[in-house]
């Protein structure tokens, strides 16, 4: 039996993304890239950059964005299914680091790059492919957002 979790009114969480969690824009993604960290897991690269929160919106937030570069999958159809791939796989598995970044004063965008498979073709992925590597990621993530608040 797997337990729900519930929110104050009693009523089940639900677990969505919503449209302000997704990073989009190719120079946001750029400087995550220089200026951030990054964590590697399976067939996914994650890189990661600590901000501190805007003045109009204290609360901490996660932005989650989403890449698959064009030289490891080379039709657009499967660039969009491993993409939706790992969106579903992240927004199911988003409350690893959630807790963790809501405690904190900072907020937080993470960039996930598909590095590919070499023995299975891309266009016959199943998010029971994707999904272990994206929630590696996370756990490592919450490691070192432990870490930093430690210090």
């Amino acid at each position: 039996m797997v337990e729900e979790k519930v929110s104050g009114r009693g009523q089940p969480v639900r677990k969505s993304l919503q449209k302000n969690e997704i990073l989009r824009g190719d120079k946001r993604f750029q400087l995550i890239v220089r200026e951030g960290k990054t964590l590697r897991a399976g067939t996914m690269l994650c890189s990661y950059k600590i901000n501190p929160c805007s003045e109009t919106d204290p609360r901490p937030t996660i932005r989650a964005g989403f890449s698959v570069p064009r030289r490891i999958v080379k039709k657009a159809i499967d660039r969009n299914k491993v993409k939706r791939l790992m969106r579903e796989s992240y927004r199911l598995n988003k409350d690893v680091i959630s807790e963790d970044v809501n405690k904190s004063d900072f907020c937080l965008d993470i960039l996930f790059v598909f590095r590919g498979k070499s023995d299975r073709k891309q266009r016959y992925l199943k998010r029971s492919d994707v999904q272990p590597d994206i929630t590696r990621c996370l756990e490592q993530l919450r490691e070192r957002i432990a870490g930093r608040e430690k210090q």
